[in-house]
């Protein structure tokens, strides 16, 4: 399982450029990862065609399900 690892380090060096005021490095992560690339944009037209959404938010907490009893 690659995908948790992968998730934890680009974490820590987001919590690391934030913590430092890296705003050079920040502007080089957004312009190299910060793009759709093709096989992404076909995929996610793909999804819309199907009527899938993708955008979907759980809203949670007391202030949604109310007092606990």
């Amino acid at each position: 399982m690659k995908m948790p690892g992968a998730i934890d380090a680009l974490g820590e060096r987001l919590l690391r450029l934030q913590g430092d005021g890296g705003n050079a490095a920040a502007s080089t992560i957004v312009d190299e990862w910060g793009r759709t690339n093709p096989q992404l944009r076909k995929d996610l037209e793909k999804l819309n065609r199907a009527s899938i959404p993708v955008d979907i938010v759980f809203e949670q907490g007391p202030a949604v399900l109310g007092p606990a009893r």
